[in-house]
């Protein structure tokens, strides 16, 4: 930009020269030889005049260097200095520079007097104002009058500050004045802006009939005389809460208690009043896979997962020769442990399925227009809650390093699982209002906390009564959600 403005100022300084040895040359042939000769004693440099602009009859011109009319190279201003810019060759009245300036000041003196004076009126704070924030302090919790050194002086509690502070103010209004040693701390407000400690000093404390002698850094006046967080405990003005009681009482139809009322539904491992038989297709093909190597730092976890799930029912030994005999998988769970199931790829194929439609979740949600309260119910291990029939349970044999093994629950993987499962689910909802089950979960809700307690009620009533004659569902938890 400086560089543009430079070039701009020599192109004008060229374009003026030019113009005065135009007019320079056409007064030379009108003027007589003592005009001509007067060249020579005006100076060294005559192209800086200025070029005459309004030329007379007798040869004259009004000349914007010195404001007067003269003749050509007869300025009296050339050589002079210009006591405004210092700049040469003209007068401080015809200065090129003081108009600019004088329009900068004019603008100057408008904000000056207009805005500035308004904005930042210091006359504006009165004592009605101050007033207003002293009372606000006095009402303020958060202040406690304290016997100190025989004057009760106001302190505030601030349990985020790690020093105590006595105002010079304060100190003197004691009847005891303490002796002030010349020893600085350094201090920080919460801005992290430096206090200016004026010394330290001891000061005895009364409070609630007991004595303590605090260590306070003096400040000046205008600072709050405060307390720490340490000084509060010890003063036992402020009691640290680590713990909170919720213990209260709790109507008998809460959440709680209903869970609590059915208990038995949330333990163990259960099993649905169901058995599944798997139906293959006419032209099925038994197919036999061989077991699969397990790297040798999985061999003792996956033979502790095999004798759990031995254990528990839900697979077990095969010793007879069997048609089909599937591949197993190992599946990490979050946990670390392992989970076991196996490769169905090729009976899926044989499969019949019965295609059992589950609901699509945006099906469910539309039927929950105006709840406000839900709960969810998971089943405990899924699938591994619905019998398998004893003739589907010899599909279901898979290969291990540990020899063959075959599923007596519904393994994870069959291709019909999740439809088998989700028509079993429903079967025990059916006829309740506000409950829809989603394959291995069951959801209900309510408009008012009184009507989804209700529905909750009658399911659990409902998968309760099934464990009276029957195996029953288990749900190890539950999930409460309110406004969600």
């Amino acid at each position: 930009m400086q560089a543009a403005i430079k070039i701009c100022h020599a192109s004008e300084l060229s374009q003026m020269h030019v113009r005065t040895f135009s007019e320079m040359a056409g007064a030379a042939k009108l003027s007589d030889g003592a005009a001509v000769g007067a060249v020579s004693s005006q100076g060294k440099w005559p192209w800086l005049e200025t070029a005459p602009t309004q030329r007379s009859e007798e040869g004259t011109f009004s000349c914007k260097r010195c404001g007067s009319k003269h003749k050509p190279r007869q300025c009296p201003a050339f050589g002079k200095q210009c006591s405004n810019c210092q700049d040469q060759n003209h007068f401080a009245k015809q200065c090129f520079s003081k108009g600019n300036e004088r329009k900068k000041e004019k603008s100057v003196n408008i904000v000056e007097d207009d805005d500035l004076s308004e904005t930042f009126f210091v006359g504006m704070v009165n004592c009605e104002t101050e007033q207003k924030e002293v009372n606000a302090i006095r009402e303020d919790k958060w202040i406690a009058p304290l016997m100190i050194n025989g004057t009760i002086i106001t302190m505030k509690l601030d349990t985020g500050a790690k020093a105590n502070l006595m105002s010079l103010s304060d100190i003197k209004a004691m009847k005891d004045k303490p002796q002030i040693k010349k020893r600085t701390q350094a201090l920080k407000d919460y801005n992290g802006k430096k206090i200016n400690s004026l010394g330290v000093c001891i000061l005895k404390v009364t409070s609630k009939g007991k004595v303590h002698h605090l260590l306070f850094s003096v400040v000046a006046d205008g600072l709050d005389s405060l307390l720490s967080d340490k000084a509060c405990e010890d003063l036992e003005l402020v009691k640290r809460v680590y713990c909170i009681n919720t213990t209260v009482s709790t109507p008998n139809d809460s959440i709680d208690c209903i869970v609590q009322s059915y208990a038995d539904v949330f333990k163990g491992f259960g099993v649905l009043p169901f058995t599944y038989k798997i139906q293959l297709k006419e032209n099925a093909q038994p197919v036999v896979h061989a077991a699969r190597r397990v790297p040798a730092p999985l061999r003792d976890r996956l033979k502790k997962e095999l004798d759990r799930m031995t254990m528990l029912g839900v697979i077990q030994k095969v010793e007879e020769p069997t048609d089909w005999v599937n591949s197993m998988v190992c599946l990490k769970k979050k946990s670390g442990d392992l989970r076991v199931c196996m490769d169905p790829k090729d009976l899926n194929e044989n499969i019949k399925r019965e295609h059992y439609q589950i609901p699509k979740r945006e099906e469910i949600t539309s039927e929950m227009a105006g709840a406000s309260f839900f709960t969810k119910l998971d089943a405990s291990q899924g699938f591994w809650q619905l019998k398998l029939d004893e003739s589907s349970t010899k599909y279901c044999t898979f290969n291990t390093p540990f020899g063959r093994y075959c599923f007596l629950r519904l393994p994870f993987g069959i291709i019909s699982a999740s439809e088998i499962f989700h028509r079993a689910m429903e079967h025990i909802i059916e006829g309740l209002d506000g409950v829809r089950a989603y394959v291995d979960d069951i959801i209900v809700w309510g408009s008012t906390l009184q009507e989804h307690n209700e529905r909750l009620k009658k399911v659990l009533e409902r998968i309760h009564k099934l464990s009276v004659h029957r195996p029953e569902i288990r749900l190890p938890g539950y999930d409460y959600l309110r406004n969600h």
